[in-house]
């Protein structure tokens, strides 16, 4: 299974809400779109490509109006949220930040067996084990 990450506080973020006004949706809806986006990247490849996704797929995914949809969908391209490559704009930086602290807790748990191992190797030498 695959997994993503979103960025705290995204149920308040200011953007989805000028989204909302601009495509005449209920914040509640954009917020649905937005996480769906997420899903789908996150399931895509490459990860982050909203690639196959389009406004009557989300439409009737989520019981919205399918011209509303699409508004939401050209607000977050205005807002720069989706790249022109149809990508998710903040899809590297969210995702990465979770692989690099796991690379580096794993780092750390390696050097801290290590040593462990090193500790345990001085001690049985000397006969304290």
């Amino acid at each position: 299974m695959d997994w993503f990450r979103i960025q705290s506080g995204v149920t308040q973020d200011p953007r989805l809400s000028v989204v909302a006004r601009r495509s005449g949706l209920a914040r509640a809806e954009v917020l649905a779109l937005w996480l769906m986006l997420y899903d789908h990247a996150s399931r895509n490849r490459p990860r982050g490509s909203l690639e196959g996704l389009g406004a009557d797929e989300i439409a009737a995914h989520l019981d919205m109006d399918v011209q509303k949809t699409a508004a939401a969908l050209d607000a977050l391209y205005d807002r720069g949220m989706i790249t022109t490559e149809n990508h998710l704009a903040e899809w590297v930086q969210v995702q990465r930040l979770s692989t690099e602290r796991v690379r580096a807790y794993r780092a750390r748990q390696a050097q801290e067996y290590s040593a462990a191992g090193t500790a345990e190797a001085d001690s049985s030498e000397k006969g304290e084990i």
